[in-house]
């Protein structure tokens, strides 16, 4: 009765909690639709790029566009994003974060940028390298032979295959380069551990891909642990480079090849995702799970060790202040293990920053090998 008791409490808590996740989710939707429709791309040799700071570094260069049937000369000037700048420092062998500081720096500052770009930009070898902008802004600086993907068809694939699972979206974030979709069963799996007691679990995946070279296309299984809504991420199923042939002078001759690409990744993923839901696939997680709580760990040393492996010194005391409290209701219970670290890790994940508590369970998943 007691377990009959609790799994009502502990359902009742996960159909608020989607509730009140239903706005941001489809927020977060509409501008990941959004971002795809507004992307322009150009393909340009890097030698015709020009960089200049009438106020902020901007790049201009000239294109061919189709006005009334007719290719009319243009030119584009166009603000730079961060993840752009760093990919530009890549493409140049300069420093990311000295090219990033100096972009968006002071007066003085903002010209040393810009006239390092130029440097590099005019005496660069021939190549030829993708421009993607959103709204006058590059986000993206890429080699001419990335593989353009739609990242909203893919995501609509996603969610059909978990919609035939009877899976149910229970997140959804929409960054400036980078998205991110969880689903999960909302069928509750009830496990015991060796040493922190009975766990509450939603099994379900996670994707993410980005249009702008910020990551791979992936996707990997994730769980949802009901009584603290702590998330964590099982092993990777699929890990798509953005990597392709080189797309030709005039981008229009590639959207065949474009919307192809799509289609070949939208049922990739569709695929991997009737692996995700085998139970060799989730029992596999659980195990892991079963295998930490088992591994008694000395907690204070483990905490010490935790900015080695990417987390800030504050995140660290974070965790280490959870794990003293010893809340249930952070999934905190019973032994000092490795699970209950684990735990501490995703409960300070929580309230950070969308990308970064992405970034924070993956390295809790890690933990769990």
């Amino acid at each position: 009765m007691k377990n009959e008791n609790e799994l009502s409490l502990l359902s009742a808590k996960l159909e608020s909690h989607l509730k009140g996740r239903a706005r941001n989710i489809q927020d977060s939707i509409a501008q990941i639709n959004r971002t795809g429709s507004l992307l322009d791309d150009y393909i340009k040799p890097v030698r015709e790029l020009e960089f200049s700071t009438p106020n902020d570094v901007i790049m201009s260069f000239n294109y061919y566009d189709d006005v009334n049937g007719e290719m009319v000369n243009k030119r584009a000037d166009l603000n730079l994003h961060p993840h752009a700048v760093t990919q530009i420092a890549e493409k140049f062998g300069v420093p990311a974060g000295y090219l990033r500081d100096r972009t968006f720096g002071e007066s003085w500052e903002r010209n040393l940028g810009a006239h390092i770009m130029q440097k590099h930009a005019d005496n660069t070898a021939r190549e030829r390298v993708l421009i993607r902008s959103i709204e006058g802004q590059v986000r993206g600086f890429l080699t001419d032979k990335y593989r353009r993907l739609n990242s909203m068809e893919i995501f609509l694939a996603f969610l059909m295959a978990a919609q035939a699972t009877k899976s149910v979206l229970v997140d959804a974030h929409a960054g400036e380069t980078k998205g991110f979709l969880e689903v999960i069963n909302p069928n509750i799996v009830e496990f015991d551990t060796p040493l922190n007691g009975r766990n509450y679990a939603c099994i379900g995946a996670r994707i993410r891909n980005s249009d702008f070279g910020d990551g791979k296309l992936e996707l990997y299984l994730f769980a949802l642990m009901v009584q603290c809504m702590n998330g964590i991420v099982g092993e990777s199923k699929l890990a798509e480079r953005h990597l392709g042939g080189r797309i030709p002078d005039d981008i229009e001759i590639s959207e065949e090849t474009y919307k192809k690409d799509t289609a070949a990744k939208a049922s990739l993923v569709t695929d991997v995702m009737k692996q995700i839901y085998t139970p060799d696939v989730q029992n596999g997680l659980i195990s892991k799970i079963q295998g930490a709580s088992a591994t008694r760990i000395n907690i204070v040393k483990e905490v010490e060790k935790l900015p080695k492996i990417g987390l800030t010194i504050d995140e660290s005391k974070t965790v280490g202040k959870l794990l003293m409290e010893n809340d249930p209701a952070n999934g905190l219970a019973g032994e000092p293990t490795m699970w209950k670290l684990v735990q501490g890790l995703t409960a300070m994940a929580r309230d950070a920053e969308p990308e970064r508590k992405r970034s924070l369970e993956l390295i809790a998943s890690g933990m769990l090998i």
